[in-house]
């Protein structure tokens, strides 16, 4: 399973860049990371990178926005790794404002402070951030845990410029997809990683037969996963959100969620929003949608010329295109 997966090679990774600092080893294992086929949200414990792709690809010039984050994230990469390494920089304890390559990657997107925050950058000073008085050497477990998240991203995002990535339509998504309020870019909603604990039975979560009137918000812009924006297969009646089951393994995995009750959407509605009637289906994508989200899906390059049927006994079946 993916999510069993990711943790074997996030393990890996972390014990070679505290034992090297850094070495093609770890770059060949992040790598590895970078390309299991994960939503974001789902494979980032500590940064919600979802939320800074987000803030960071707003203006309409995709490549130059997402060329401005890799540096943003490649620099982050070089102060975990200098962080991380047994022989570290003499000047380690602070990031100066000043530094022009700082400026102009780092602090020059949106939410690019908060990595260092989680690397232990946590005092602001006049002149620019630092580790408090007291710390004399960095929490370097958690150091090595976000340097490698930054770095597996660093290599996701290069696919995705590069259009070599396997699952572009993870990243597509967040940047395609509607906004949604996801105020930290530290993430809050996941506890630190921890050694695995010892295998246990698998407990199934309990379920309510389907509702004729969700509890959930019903507009159609939002009906996506709450976590990945992937299609929604189950509503959480006390979290009030939508997930897919990938997600919603992960996210009720928690200790203070796993007894929440969930219910299975409706399985004929749109296969993206999960309340509209379908209204196209497309042979070549194998998807039954409404017409808003055949229009979204559809209008990505890859997939603009995909022949689709109108169905419904409203109107005649037709193609479109």
């Amino acid at each position: 399973m993916a999510t069993h997966y990711l943790k074997e090679v996030r393990g890996q990774a972390e014990a070679c860049l505290l034992t090297t600092g850094y070495s093609p080893e770890v770059q060949d294992t992040v790598e590895r990371m970078a390309k299991i086929p994960l939503p974001l949200l789902a494979k980032y414990q500590l940064i919600n990178l979802s939320e800074l792709m987000r803030q960071n690809c707003t203006s309409g010039d995709r490549k130059a926005e997402l060329s401005a984050l890799h540096r943003a994230m490649s620099i982050l990469q070089k102060y975990g790794c200098n962080l991380a390494n047994p022989k570290r920089p003499k000047y380690w304890r602070t990031v100066k404002h000043n530094n022009p390559i700082f400026r102009s990657t780092v602090d020059a997107i949106k939410g690019g402070r908060a990595a260092l925050h989680l690397y232990g950058y946590t005092i602001q000073r006049p002149d620019g951030l630092s580790f408090p008085d007291d710390v004399t050497d960095p929490d370097l477990e958690k150091v090595a845990a976000v340097t490698v998240e930054v770095m597996a991203f660093c290599a996701e995002l290069e696919l995705f410029i590069k259009e070599t990535h396997e699952h572009p339509e993870f990243l597509e998504r967040i940047i395609s997809g509607p906004q949604q309020e996801v105020p930290e870019l530290a993430r809050q909603d996941l506890p630190p990683p921890a050694p695995a604990p010892a295998p246990r039975p698998a407990q199934r979560p309990r379920t309510a037969p389907t509702s004729a009137t969700p509890a959930a918000p019903t507009d159609p812009q939002r009906m996506s996963c709450t976590v990945c924006g992937d299609n929604p297969s189950i509503r959480c009646l006390p979290c009030g959100s939508l997930f897919c089951e990938n997600c919603d393994e992960i996210f009720h995995h928690h200790p203070e969620r796993t007894d929440h009750i969930r219910e299975k959407l409706q399985p004929d509605n749109c296969k993206i929003c999960g309340t509209s009637p379908v209204s196209v289906q497309c042979p070549t994508c194998a998807r039954r949608l409404c017409l808003p989200c055949d229009r979204l899906y559809h209008s990505h390059p890859d997939r603009r010329d995909h022949r689709r049927i109108q169905t419904g006994l409203a109107t005649p079946p037709r193609a479109l295109r």
